[in-house]
């Protein structure tokens, strides 16, 4: 397990800076050069073409290695098909769990490396924000759902739940959200973005290690009793009967037991266009609004 930061690897506690280059870059290389591992960011529009690209650049010594981002299980398996896929990188927190359902149990099984961003969701993970922030114009978080309305709140009072357990540890908010990720089976890599020399010292404490699993039961349960789940009401079903498909889909499983992320992957594995837990929490949010959902 390795915690890589935007600014370097940390190897034998000395900063390594990473090497990285877009496929331009990668096809003006005439010498003997590499990149040890180039990755297709995202599957979208004719994605195989690109990553056929990428593996021809494999082949003419331009890159060691391939993986591939923000891909769902489906997508990775068709992936591997199509060059030797070593890697998957995608968002993996304490809050935003959904790779837990396909993606992870997929790469512990065929032994690709999994590179899990977002660690810190943003940086609401490292527990800073005591009231909604304001970001200014041009940063992305104003866009992030959990940065608004219910569910920033709820992620807002689960922090506050965590601190006495990462005080009791000795450790920081940020420290126990990546000590977290450490300690899932299968994460080979944590990307943890840093804007200073203080981030990184921060992110990259030795103090930072597996939780224990009486730690890990201690965190989920908290987060359960964070995230309650919805349970459809009878009023509820006979609306959605003349809904679409996926609000039909996810509605059928609102049961009070059904986690969202599993919902998401139901609905994934059809083949259809991917769904996420976020997704569903939204639309359950505005069930709620409406009074069509109990908890």
């Amino acid at each position: 397990m390795e915690l890589i930061t935007s600014t370097g690897l940390i190897e034998h506690s000395h900063l390594v800076p990473p090497r990285a280059a877009t496929i331009d870059e990668l096809e003006l290389v005439h010498s003997p050069e590499y990149v040890d591992l180039v990755q297709l960011h995202e599957p979208l529009g004719s994605w195989e073409r690109v990553l056929e690209g990428l593996h021809r650049l494999q082949e003419e010594g331009k890159a060691r290695a391939i993986g591939i981002c923000n891909a769902t299980h489906l997508q990775v398996r068709r992936a591997a098909e199509i060059a030797p896929l070593v890697s998957l990188q995608a968002p993996y927190n304490l809050f935003d769990r959904d790779v837990n359902e396909r993606e992870l149990p997929l790469c512990r099984e065929r032994g690709l490396a999994f590179l899990a961003y977002r660690p810190l969701a943003a940086g609401l993970l490292t527990g800073k924000f005591a009231a909604l922030p304001s970001f200014a114009a041009g940063d992305h978080r104003r866009r992030i759902y959990w940065f608004q309305g219910k569910e920033y709140e709820r992620r807002r009072v689960v922090i506050d739940r965590l601190r006495p357990v990462a005080a009791g540890l000795d450790l920081t908010v940020t420290r126990l959200a990546l000590s977290w990720l450490l300690a899932q089976p299968g994460v080979s890599v944590v990307l943890v973005g840093a804007k200073n020399q203080s981030q990184v010292a921060e992110n990259l404490s030795p103090e930072t290690r597996p939780l224990t699993p009486d730690t890990l039961h201690e965190v989920d349960a908290i987060l359960a009793c964070g995230f309650p789940l919805a349970r459809a009401t009878e009023p509820l079903k006979r609306l959605a009967s003349t809904w679409g498909e996926r609000e039909r889909f996810i509605v059928e499983r609102l049961d009070g037991t059904t986690a969202y992320e599993r919902v998401a992957a139901e609905w994934t594995d059809r083949g259809d266009a991917p769904l996420v837990a976020a997704q569903v929490k939204v639309f359950v949010d505005q069930l709620a609004e409406q009074g069509l959902v109990t908890y």
